[in-house]
C-alpha cells in the first residue's frame, strides 16, 4: 500500500506525501486519561531523562502494555486509517527537568521494504508540548532521502549532514494533549529536553497494511555490504534487542527473508534541495 492507496482525507494524504506527516486531533480526555495510567500502572517512576518501554526488560510488562493499548485504540486506529493495523506500541516519556533527555535525529526502525509499502508512525503526546518540554521536531520531506534502517543502526545517507539537519532544516511542533502526528517511518525526527516541572509521557505507536508481517532488518558490521530482512511477530519483537550488534538473529526465532546488497551515498545540501529538502533557519 502507497500514499495513492491510503483511504484518508485528499488533505492529509497531500500533507503526507509532500511533508511526510501531519498533525490532527485525535484522543479524547478518556483515552488520554486511560493511556496515563496504563503507563502509571506499568511503569510508574523512571529514572532521570529519557525512558523507553521498548527498552524495558520486562517482556511481560511490555506485553500487557501493548494489548492495553490495543484494547483502547485499535478499533479508533483502524477506523482512522483503514487497511492498516497496531503492530507495535510503545511509550516514550522524559523526566521532570531532564538533562540527559534529548532524542537527537534519527530514522526509526523500518518494519517494511519501503519501496514498497508505507509503515506510518503516530505520536501522541498525553500533555501539551512546545519546545520547552520536548515537543517533537522533524525535517520536512526527510522521508524522500531515508532508505532502509536497521535495528543494529547501519550507516545511512543523512550521516554527515545530521548537525546541519539539526541546527538548520529541523522544524519544532508544539502540540495539544490528544493530538496526533502521523508520520512516514521514514521520516528524520527528534526531541529536546524537558524543562519543566511535569514529566512529558507520550505514547507512538507504528502502523503497517494489514496482511503484511513485521520485518526487522539487521546489519552486521563485519559484513557492511550486505544488510538482512527477517519476519517477526508481534509477540517475539517484544523480545528482541535494539541499537546493538545482533550476530544471529534466528536465535530470537526470526525468519530470514532476503539478504541484499547494501551501500550508502552521503547527502549533499544540492542533494537535498534537489529533493525540496530546505532549511528553514
Amino acid at each position: 500500500m502507497l500514499y495513492k492507496d491510503l483511504a484518508l482525507s485528499e488533505n492529509h494524504v497531500a500533507k503526507l506525501q509532500d511533508t511526510g506527516y501531519f498533525i490532527a486531533p485525535f484522543l479524547d480526555d478518556h483515552e488520554i486519561q486511560a493511556l496515563k495510567d496504563i503507563f502509571a500502572a506499568e511503569v510508574g517512576s523512571f529514572q532521570q531523562g529519557i525512558f523507553f518501554t521498548a527498552a524495558y526488560n520486562d517482556v511481560e510488562s511490555k506485553f500487557r502494555i501493548r494489548e492495553a493499548i490495543l484494547a483502547l485504540l485499535s478499533e479508533k486506529m483502524s477506523k482512522f486509517l483503514p487497511g492498516f493495523y497496531i503492530s507495535a506500541a510503545l511509550f516514550i516519556a522524559k523526566s521532570a527537568h531532564s538533562n540527559n533527555g534529548t532524542l537527537a535525529l534519527h530514522q526509526d526502525y523500518s518494519m517494511v521494504d519501503h519501496s514498497k509499502h508505507l509503515a506510518l508512525n503516530a505520536w501522541f503526546p498525553l500533555i501539551d508540548v512546545d519546545g520547552n518540554n520536548g515537543c517533537l521536531c522533524a525535517v520536512p520531506r526527510s522521508h524522500r532521502v531515508a532508505g532502509i534502517r536497521a535495528a543494529s543502526l547501519n550507516p545511512t545517507p543523512y550521516d554527515d549532514m545530521l548537525p546541519s539537519l539539526e541546527s538548520e532544516y529541523a522544524v519544532k511542533y508544539p502540540m495539544r494533549a490528544g493530538e496526533m502526528m502521523l508520520f512516514d517511518q521514514r521520516v528524520l525526527h527528534g526531541s529536546g529536553e524537558n524543562n519543566t516541572d511535569t514529566p512529558r509521557i507520550a505514547l507512538q505507536i507504528t502502523m503497517l497494511p494489514v496482511g503484511l508481517p513485521m520485518r526487522y532488518y539487521y546489519w552486521n558490521k563485519n559484513q557492511p555490504n550486505r544488510i538482512n530482512a527477517y519476519e517477526v511477530g508481534m509477540d517475539v519483537h517484544l523480545k528482541l534487542p535494539i541499537s546493538v550488534q545482533v550476530d544471529d538473529p534466528t536465535q530470537y526465532g526470526l525468519t530470514l527473508i532476503e539478504s541484499t546488497d547494501f551501500a550508502v551515498k552521503q547527502v549533499s545540501r544540492e542533494d537535498l534541495a534537489e529533493l525540496g529538502i530546505v532549511p528553514v533557519s
